[in-house]
């Protein structure tokens, strides 16, 4: 019989742990439960999908937690080891997890970081106990064996796709968005199942054209960019370009606002109701939400006024929290000229401070700046539907 490695790494979580970890934690143990759900399969499989130099380098980190078991439920500090191997594995992105995983689960910022740091050590002894932790080939290769069990694992509804994580370049689950499962095949440039994969999106492309014509009652198309440029970092900087469920978001003072399941305003109050002062300064200053239904003029930093409803609902958040305040980032792709990115970026940036500053909440946006291409994942010749990623307007949260 195969082995599981999600098998044994229940097996070896202590039996009262989500108890325990919950009462510490002031969760519930639902929540608990749908965290360590969420967060073991996706440390696996990204540990699975690194480059084998790269997995050598974090595996001789890791080595030095194979043997020691032990799981604590007070989270309120994290060894430096464990901090060591999740930024080596996550780097950047690793903000982004906490968030997209607490919006997820209801958990707050600070006890999916603290769920993370309890089960990181029971997760990489449990692969320890069943490969030699001195073979990390033989490691490698019994994870990257272990991925279809844990690309099913992933909770249905959980989007990751977005954040770059290398576990979901080369294989999409069926939980991820319907724009990236479209464009799997593009990266494909070789091997015999090519032409297969490449029929099977076309199949899905065609499947969505026919969803968009009929129309859903429960699903809504995000507006799509009037933007016709070739000149992409000119186009609309809106990051979602797939099907998202429409939802309310109830606000503190009972004010319900139009939005999308897993979008700017959803998870802007599910991290606006949380403890998330305790993250401190400096990890703040990493946690950045996506205008998800935010659009300009081509060439412009002039906001269409499609996008008047997503700046209203802001406004409406800020209102509802009125001891929150915010800075405004603008974003590129790699395409174009740099010194013109970095200035169209921070105009429009600018443009969506200046909009929240007319409408009565000036006090609470403490500025705006761009960043170009700074911070982009995908190269200038990368497909469209991995650049359009990369071009956004975006909200940080500050103390």
């Amino acid at each position: 019989m195969s082995v599981n490695i999600l098998d044994l790494v229940k097996q070896a979580l202590p039996a009262d742990f989500v108890s325990k970890f919950s009462t510490a934690n002031n969760e519930s143990e639902a929540d608990t439960q749908n965290g360590l759900k969420a967060i073991i399969p996706t440390l696996l499989l990204e540990l699975s999908s690194l480059p084998k130099e790269k997995f050598g380098g974090i595996w001789d980190i890791i080595k030095g937690f194979i043997g020691s078991s032990s799981t604590s439920t007070d989270t309120t500090t994290s060894t430096t080891g464990i901090g060591s191997i999740l930024s080596s594995l996550f780097g950047d992105k690793l903000s982004g997890i906490v968030v997209a995983i607490s919006s997820f689960t209801n958990l707050k910022p600070s006890s999916t970081q603290g769920l993370l740091n309890a089960v990181t050590p029971v997760t990489l002894n449990a692969v320890g106990s069943h490969v030699s932790p001195e073979n990390p080939s033989g490691v490698l290769e019994f994870l990257k064996s272990q991925k279809d069990h844990l690309l099913a694992a992933i909770p249905t509804g959980l989007s990751l796709g977005s954040l770059g994580l290398n576990a979901f370049k080369s294989a999409i689950p069926s939980t991820q968005t319907t724009h990236q499962a479209t464009t799997t095949h593009e990266s494909e440039k070789s091997g015999g199942g090519g032409f297969v994969k490449v029929l099977i999106a076309l199949i899905i492309l065609a499947a969505l054209i026919y969803f968009f014509a009929k129309g859903c009652k429960n699903k809504e198309a995000v507006p799509t960019p009037t933007d016709t440029t070739t000149n992409t970092h000119d186009s609309s900087v809106s990051t979602i370009t797939s099907l998202h469920e429409s939802i309310k978001v109830t606000l503190p003072n009972g004010q319900q606002l139009d939005a999308y399941k897993g979008g700017i305003e959803d998870q802007l109050v599910t991290f606006l109701k949380s403890d998330y002062k305790k993250l401190g300064v400096d990890s703040l200053k990493n946690i950045w939400f996506n205008f998800d239904n935010l659009n300009f003029e081509t060439g412009s930093d002039k906001i269409t006024d499609s996008s008047q409803v997503q700046i209203n609902n802001i406004v409406a958040i800020l209102k509802a929290f009125p001891t929150s305040k915010i800075k405004i980032g603008g974003y590129t792709d790699k395409t174009g000229d740099e010194a013109k990115n970095l200035k169209l970026s921070k105009e429009r940036a600018e443009a969506v401070k200046n909009a929240l500053d007319k409408a009565g909440v000036s006090a609470q946006v403490t500025g705006a700046d761009g960043y170009g291409s700074q911070y982009a994942k995908f190269a200038a010749d990368a497909p469209e539907s991995d650049r359009v990623n990369d071009r956004h307007v975006s909200v940080s949260v500050r103390e």
